[in-house]
């Protein structure tokens, strides 16, 4: 059993090594051709191995057969180009699961004609991400088809290189993550990220990952990688700024108002005012050939340009509060929302210029903005900050110190009026207390008296009754 499966599968390999078939190049998501000319064009019929892909005959499509992955999929040119011999298949909305080996099958009443196309399918590498987690350096790309190549570099050389793993996505698309362990690694070091598509060694795109370590004390500058097609976002934690070097637009966030500037002839950040809470990591992401363009639309139709590249290898996202399409020019991929699909056309892509229609005043008034970018560099800093000798934000304590001396003073203030006060009690009490004992000693001597006066009377009635008694 083990040999025949084998040997099926080699018989089936064989074939897409011949040289007389044709081989196509699909891009993902994408139309395609898979070109075929006959003479023959009474019958036409397309198989990939046991499925029927698409059947024409009594002049018309015969899809009642067609395998169910293909519906709504596929369709032949004009009966015009038909009778001119063109009996090529135009595949719609490319899947990875159409690679393979077609069969181009025509035929008259007496002759048939077989013809094959071998088509190979690439959802091309349109960005990468690199970040910085430990002792790890990370480098992603996502929804790319085949694997592509990745290659490390750094400054100074790490010696082992990276460790390359994919996962697969629904769509058999792949997410393609490298790991390079740089270890327990305090010195500066740029850690450089590669990748190129296989089947267009000519694309290159490249992240790059700059570590380094300060310690400051209040104050610290950051450089930022700057050139005048830069765009980049600094965050601690949250967002601390973005700049936008088309449009000069800073944002700063409200917790970072008074302790950040930025300097656009240099790319240089400073911060200041911080305290022992803004230790730690700040990340300096920098993307390259970005631009915006703000529209203003008033009308119930109107037509504006998105920025494009030369080479035309851009993405562009068009928004109005949410997003109203995107538009990848290396797949040919075009995302309308909902709501704009019949408000909304692109024609041409490559020439940027997008048409609104069906606009309703009240609701479509506004701005709209477009964002046009390679995506094909990026530059990350990565700079631990240490905050040394530092032990509470200065600004704080400045507007804290006048309101201490406030309470201070008023405590002093207080506390002698009330010791006043407690005096001027103990005062009144003593002399209450002195005139009470006064008044009794008063009321001792007043007793005494009169008993001192009820004693002599007494004497005197005595001393009457003797004399009386001695009388003959």
């Amino acid at each position: 059993m083990k040999l025949v499966t084998v040997i099926l599968s080699f018989i089936w390999i064989l074939p897409l090594t011949l040289s007389g078939d044709a081989h196509v190049t699909c891009l993902y998501s994408e139309e395609c051709v898979l070109p075929c000319e006959s003479n023959l064009h009474d019958i036409i019929h397309w198989n990939k191995q046991d499925k029927t892909v698409h059947s024409f005959y009594h002049q018309k499509d015969q899809l009642e057969y067609q395998s169910a992955e293909y519906k709504g999929r596929t369709s032949l040119f004009s009966q015009s180009e038909i009778n001119k011999g063109n009996v090529s298949l135009i595949l719609k909305q490319i899947q990875i699961q159409d690679e393979g080996r077609y069969k181009c099958y025509a035929a008259s009443d007496k002759l048939n004609d077989e013809k094959y196309v071998a088509v190979s399918v690439v959802a091309p590498v349109k960005s990468v991400d690199i970040t910085l987690k430990k002792d790890t350096v990370t480098c992603i790309t996502s929804g790319v088809y085949p694997e592509p190549t990745v290659l490390w570099s750094s400054e100074p050389a790490v010696g082992e290189p990276g460790n390359n793993y994919s996962n697969k996505t629904d769509e058999n698309l792949l997410v393609v993550t490298s790991e390079l362990k740089i270890g327990n690694i305090n010195d500066d070091y740029t850690y450089n990220c590669s990748i190129t598509n296989k089947t267009d060694n000519s694309r290159l795109y490249t992240a790059t990952l700059k570590q380094q370590e300060i310690s400051v004390t209040d104050e610290v500058t950051l450089p930022c990688p700057f050139t005048k097609d830069n765009n980049f976002i600094l965050t601690f934690s949250t967002n601390v700024l973005r700049y936008n070097s088309q449009t000069s637009d800073q944002q700063i966030s409200d917790v970072w108002k008074d302790k950040v500037s930025f300097s656009p002839e240099d790319g240089t950040i400073k911060l200041y005012h911080l305290n022992k809470e803004h230790s730690g990591t700040y990340t300096c992401k920098t993307t390259t050939d970005t631009t915006f363009t703000k529209h203003v639309v008033s009308g119930n139709e109107d037509t504006f340009k998105c920025p494009v590249t030369e080479d035309h290898n851009y993405n562009i996202t068009l928004n109005f509060d949410t997003a109203v399409l995107s538009y990848d020019s290396q797949t040919s991929t075009k995302l309308i929302s909902d709501q704009w699909k019949n408000r909304n056309t692109f024609p041409p892509e490559d020439t940027g210029v997008v048409k609104l229609n069906g606009l309703n005043n009240k609701e479509h008034s506004g701005t709209y903005t477009c964002m046009s970018s390679t995506a094909q560099n990026k530059y990350i800093i990565h700079t631990v900050v240490t905050l040394t000798g530092v032990t509470a934000n200065t600004t704080l304590l400045a507007s804290v110190i006048p309101c201490i001396l406030i309470v201070l003073t008023l405590s002093v203030v207080i506390i002698f009026h009330i010791r006043k006060k407690r005096a001027f009690r103990k005062g009144k009490d003593a002399d209450k207390s002195k005139a009470t004992e006064e008044t009794k000693l008063n009321g001792s001597k007043d007793a005494d008296k009169s008993k001192t006066t009820e004693e002599t009377e007494f004497n005197g009635l005595t001393e009457d009754a003797n004399d009386e008694t001695t009388k003959p």
